[in-house]
This record gives C-alpha cells, structure tokens and sequence, in this order.
C-alpha cells in the first residue's frame, strides 16, 4: 500500500517519539480493493494532549473539535488528517452515541469497537487484520464485528452506512448482519434526519443504487413511509408493465449520478396513487406530477435537504410529463436555466427507457441545449442591447422596458437573432408596422 509522504510524516514523527500508529479504515479497504483513497485516518495509542504537543510547529494547523472523543485533527499541505488515540466505549443510551470513552493502550480494543470488519483492517509497513476483514473482503460482504445486533443497537446509523458500502462495494451484506440490520431498522427513528439523509444522499448515487434499494426498501421506507404504497402497486395501463416501485428503481438508475436527478427520479411519479382514475379498466393519472410535487415538498423538507435542491427537484417533477419535443426550449431554459433544462431531458429519457420507449430524439434537443449554452442568454439582461441603446432611440420611462422585453421575447419566438444591430433593427421595423396600422 503507498502512503503519501503527509501520512508517512504523520506515522513516523508518532513511532520517533515512542508511539504506535496506524492507518485504519477506509483508506486500508480501498486501496486493497484497488480503489484510490479519498482520506486518510490514523489510530494510535498516543493520547490526545500527546498527538498536540508532538505536533506543535510541525503541522499548518490542529484541530482539537474531537478531543473528547479522541480524535485530533492536523493539517498538512492542505489537507486534513484525523488522528485518533485507541478507544474503548461504554453502552450506547442514543444509539448514536457512547455514554463513555475510555482511551486504551491496545489496538485490538480499538478495532473491536468498530462497525464492520473490512472498516477495520490497519496499515504500517504490512496490513494488519485482528477481525478478519481481508477473509470479507475476498468474499466481497459486509459484516459487522462481533454481535451485529449489539452493533446496530449501539449506533442505528449502521444501518444505512452497511447499505452504503455495499451498494458503493457491490458486495452482499453477510447473513446475520443482514439478519440483524432489517430486525433492528426501526431504530433509525432515533436518528438526527440530517444524518439519515447524508447517508442516504451517499447510497442514491452509487452506480449500483436500485439492486439496495429494491433489496432494502422496508428499512428506506422507514424514514420515506409515503413509498410504501409503491411495493406491488399496479399501474394498471398499458404503457406499464411493472408495479410502481419497480418501474421507479428503474428509472432511478437511469439517470446520472446527480444527486437532484436521482431524488426527483424516486418522487417523480409520488402522485400516482392520489390522482389514479380507471376509465374502462385502463388507470389514468391526470395531475399526478403537481401532485407529486407537493408530496416530493413534505418529504424534502421534512428531511431538511437544502432549499436549492428542494427547488430543483420540484422543478424537474412538475414538468417531467411535459412533450419536450414540443416545447420551446429557449423559453424552457430562461425559465429554469439550462442546469435544469438538461436535468429535466435526462429525466424525461430515463422515464421513457424504462418503458422501452424510443428516445432517439432527444439527442436532438440535448445538442440545442448546448447550443443554448453557448450563447448564455437565460435573461433579458443577456441581450445585446440596453436602456441606453433604446434612449437614443428615443425610448424613455417604462417604454424601454417594455421594448426590452418584446425583443427577448421575440428572441425566445426565434424571430430574431441576439445581435445589437439585428435587434434594433427588428425593433424600428415592428414599431413602424405599428404606426402603419395605427394610421
């Protein structure tokens, strides 16, 4: 495993001063699975007020937010490198959080406190393995350390981390961990929504989201009860061949890897089920997508997502039954920006793939997005032309606002190009039509 020098400096200056250290957890489980670390956390048997005062002039910053807990925050080169001296916990009262820590002296206490076995696998020199993650690793499965049910029942969020790296892992979650996690799920109406939802931000963009949330749904619906009535709901219409929920997942994992697609992908059609009309045994569902915005609102709220992403996601679920072949997309984009313009095509051709339907001609209008973008004009400020352009005209007072926005008006129309010289002259030849029908 190669350390950058930051960690190799870190790991060192530690073992010069008579301590053990170690690089522990993630940074270990990726780079064995041949991934490239995003951070590195060290462990050691140094106590906080030793990691300080050996530290002390020899890194940009520390940070001592975690001292309680043990873990000392040092800056480097940039980058922020936790240090944690081994711990042992007391019962967990919040299923978040210990009552008690207690630094140890041993790793193998450390290490037995931790959620999963390949979350606990350690690095100095050669990997170090006291709870058999390497053995998980091979087998590619997630299982917790020791009892799965203590584990769970000490920290609820485990839940969704074991569905996390599972779905970022594509690896199973073990028997009785998984045994374990499903008995346990209602624990997570303990848990701050704020870190429900951070986890679950986390598994809804992992490539191999729908697999875990089909496999998992009645823990997700714990905290998304509106879902529930997805499972095994016919659609009753030709155009739909699977229930809800799985057409759902499919077109969950169609869009990209875009936190406000994938959101508004899950709540797209949340209103069916309100709005369901049967006319000759065919289901109908007029209204189902303003529907689903005011569901998808409560939800996204309620979860305290913030207000940027809640506004996007409505955005795309109110218009997504839209013909977008139809539509002027110039106006389209002035109204919702190009950002959400492309959401919305990629939201609009997901939904059609997962009923096989042809989708060839949206190329076409991601390409005129493009080209939308380029020329950057969402806004009457973008035109090619201002007030005193139109007072030299002999425009004043309202009238050069209103003239401002016929021409970008005229401008979304197509009728005329976003050139200074093209749209004064388009503005004197419709005011001398007007002033000819006047006569």
């Amino acid at each position: 495993m190669k350390l950058p020098k930051d960690v190799k400096f870190i790991l060192k200056t530690l073992e010069s001063k008579g301590f053990e250290a170690y690089v522990v957890g993630g940074a270990v489980r990726d780079s064995l699975l041949g991934r490239k670390p995003l951070d590195y956390d060290l462990t050691t048997n140094a106590l906080p007020n030793d990691i300080i005062r050996i530290f002390k002039n020899k890194v940009d910053n520390i940070y001592k937010i975690g001292e309680e807990f043990g873990t000392i925050s040092l800056v480097l080169n940039g980058k922020t490198y936790e240090v944690t001296t081994f711990r042992t916990e007391a019962d967990y009262l919040d299923y978040r959080r210990p009552e008690k820590v207690t630094f140890s002296s041993k790793l193998e206490e450390d290490l037995k406190r931790r959620d999963f076995t390949i979350n606990a696998l350690c690095f100095n020199k050669e990997v170090i393995d006291l709870v058999g993650g390497l053995d998980d690793l091979k087998a590619k499965q997630i299982k917790a350390i020791g009892n799965p049910d203590k584990r769970f029942k000490e920290d609820a969020l485990r839940i969704l981390r074991a569905i996390r790296f599972a779905s970022k892992l594509n690896f199973e979650i073990e028997s009785e961990t998984k045994k374990a996690l499903l008995e346990n799920k209602d624990l997570l109406n303990n848990i701050a929504i704020e870190r429900i939802q951070d986890e679950f931000n986390k598994i809804l963009v992992n490539e191999n989201v729908k697999d875990y949330l089909e496999e998992y749904f009645d823990v997700f619906t714990v905290f998304l009860p509106e879902l529930k009535v997805f499972k095994g709901y016919n659609q009753s219409n030709p155009h739909h061949k699977d229930d809800l929920l799985i057409h759902t997942l499919k077109v969950v994992s169609l869009v990209p890897n875009d936190l406000v697609l994938k959101l508004a992908a899950l709540f797209h059609d949340l209103g069916k089920p309100e709005t369901r009309k049967l006319e000759n045994g065919i289901a109908r569902y007029f209204g189902h997508a303003k529907a689903g915005c005011d569901l998808a609102s409560k939800i996204l709220k309620r979860m305290k997502y913030p207000k940027v992403i809640i506004r996007d996601v409505l955005i795309l679920i109110e218009r997504h039954m839209i013909r977008i072949e139809e539509v002027n997309l110039k106006r389209l984009v002035s109204r919702i920006g190009i950002l959400n313009t492309k959401r919305l095509i990629l939201l609009i051709k997901a939904d059609l793939l997962s009923i096989d339907h042809d989708v060839s001609f949206l190329k076409e209008k991601l390409k005129e997005v493009e080209t939308l973008e380029k020329e950057d004009i969402i806004s009457i400020k973008d035109l090619d032309i201002d007030g005193n352009d139109l007072i030299n005209l002999g425009y004043e007072g309202k009238g050069i606002g209103k003239a401002l926005g016929f021409l970008f008006s005229a401008y979304l129309d197509n009728k005329v190009e976003n050139k200074k010289e093209k749209l004064l002259k388009y503005l004197e030849e419709e005011d001398g039509q007007k002033r000819q029908k006047e006569k």
